[in-house]
């Protein structure tokens, strides 16, 4: 199944791009498309954004799914989901 990826700010400058279709297997959760990016974009990924042996996100960023944040990795995904990865926004 394919499921659209948004990468917004810090994460955006890493992976270099804005979107990416990203084809995963059919029952694949949160935590299974971080697996999946954190081996295509490599290191820097993994250090900076998700890691994988663990299977958490780093804590200063967030993961939006159809336009609903979530915090549980765990979550199903389903074809044609849009998942957004972005930095915690703070403001003064």
């Amino acid at each position: 199944m394919n499921v659209t990826v948004q990468f917004l700010g810090r994460v955006e400058a890493l992976t270099k791009r804005k979107k990416e279709e990203v084809r995963i297997k059919s029952g694949s959760t949160l935590a299974d498309l971080l697996r999946t990016l954190a081996e295509e974009y490599g290191g820097r990924f993994r250090s900076d954004i998700f890691d994988p042996v663990k299977g958490a996100l780093r804590s200063e960023f967030v993961i939006m799914l159809n336009r609903k944040l979530l915090e549980d990795l765990k979550t199903p995904l389903r074809e044609g989901d849009i998942v957004v990865l972005m930095p915690v926004m703070s403001g003064g």
